[in-house]
């Protein structure tokens, strides 16, 4: 958190006062691109920073998780969706879309009202969440994009905000029901890789699945039908991560790779990086969670 603070907290005056954002550094993510903040990185920036000061309350202040708030208030559009990059002397990245920061962004504000239960924060979240929803309304099911970040924003958000708050809800919940389900439809067609959500048995996008599905089983009351089928696609899948786990070399053992050790993608077996094993924990963690001792 202090890394995080030092480094990459800035104020963005651009936006208004008190704005601040987790600003990626001239060049550091690209070669030759100015810095630049990320609706992802408020989203998840204020998801980490709040639980930090949930465990040591000085570790952030309270102007600080707000004005990280005040750059997803800013970044929200009239019509409930989000920019997704603002450019440093530039302004809002016209052309940039991402699929998961608006779910990120939703998580984050809504772990932000319960640091400041004051504050707007889950209305911002309840108009944004709603607006996607809306927007997919007639996508068919098969066409509906994995969002798991929006699982597990939407479900948290459901269960945190009171009801004096007044947005569609039932809009919401059917729309996370439907996410829910077309993942689990994509988990039935993957036939090499038994409980794998990926063709070519890449790990990262199970996991990321089995988190949002975790999120929202978690969500449901315990007769309904659909959650016992959520707890039984969530322990194949688990089962089948655990089996790609790597046992060697020893300075990786413990980790996941990209892909399924036994075939997958062609030079991506032996890859290793940090969100694969961490993706991979929190589904693990999820599915011990809901079913403890499987």
């Amino acid at each position: 958190a202090r890394y995080l603070r030092e480094r990459h907290l800035r104020p963005l005056p651009q936006l208004g006062e008190g704005v601040l954002a987790i600003l990626s550094l001239p060049q550091e993510e690209v070669p030759g691109a100015a810095a630049q903040a990320k609706l992802g990185g408020a989203g998840l920036g204020l998801v980490a920073l709040c639980a930090a000061r949930s465990l040591e309350p000085g570790a952030v202040t309270l102007a600080e998780l707000r004005g990280l708030g005040a750059f997803a208030r800013a970044a929200l559009r009239a019509d409930g969706s989000f920019h997704s990059k603002f450019n440093l002397g530039e302004g809002w990245d016209r052309e940039f879309v991402s699929l998961y920061y608006p779910g990120e962004a939703i998580l984050g504000l809504t772990r932000l009202a319960a640091q400041d239960p004051a504050g707007d924060w889950l209305a911002l979240a309840a108009r944004a969440a709603c607006a996607l929803a809306d927007q997919r309304r007639s996508t068919p099911r098969d066409a509906l994009p994995h969002d798991h970040w929006l699982l597990i924003g939407g479900a948290e958000l459901l269960e945190q905000a009171p009801a004096t708050l007044r947005f569609e809800r039932g809009l919401l919940r059917a729309h996370l029901r439907e996410l829910g389900l077309a993942i689990l439809e994509r988990q039935a067609d993957v036939g090499r890789y038994p409980g794998s959500f990926h063709p070519s048995g890449r790990t990262a996008p199970s996991a990321t699945r089995l988190e949002g599905l975790v999120a929202l089983a978690e969500s449901l009351p315990k007769s309904d039908p659909l959650r016992a089928r959520l707890r039984e696609a969530i322990a194949r899948g688990g089962r089948w991560l655990l089996g790609t786990q790597l046992e060697q070399p020893a300075e990786v053992a413990g980790a996941f790779p990209a892909a399924d050790p036994g075939g997958g993608l062609a030079g991506a077996r032996g890859q290793v990086r940090v969100d694969f094993t961490q993706h991979a924990l929190s589904a693990l963690l999820g599915w011990q969670a809901l079913s403890p001792g499987e």
